[in-house]
């Protein structure tokens, strides 16, 4: 069951229109959210929009490909929230040319 949830978050996140997910390229980095020291279920919302698990995005692990949340230039509402529905960091970031780090403390 909590596999299928998941996969079911997964999927809607590469469903809206604003974000896509995308293995980030030493030779073409794409504008977009990373982040890191997010704890274990938490979720990425961005705008508003749950975006997936938090984890997926984090840069640190050295056994995959990093992968990076496109988003669409200017500014951004992002906000990390643990399984119980606490926000644990809420931030706005402004999509450069290259991939911004959000640091969760």
């Amino acid at each position: 069951m909590r596999l299928s949830i998941l996969a079911a978050l997964l999927l809607s996140a590469c469903a809206t229109q604003s974000a896509s997910v995308r293995p980030a390229s030493s030779e073409n980095t794409p504008r977009g959210l990373a982040v890191a020291g997010a704890p274990p279920g938490s979720m990425l919302f961005v705008d508003g929009k749950n975006t997936g698990v938090a984890m997926a995005y984090d840069p640190a692990p050295k056994n995959r490909a990093p992968l990076v949340l496109r988003v669409a230039p200017g500014a951004h509402e992002v906000e990390i929230i643990d399984p119980t529905g606490r926000t644990l960091h809420k931030q706005r970031v402004v999509a450069e040319a290259d991939v911004t780090t959000i640091r969760v403390q």
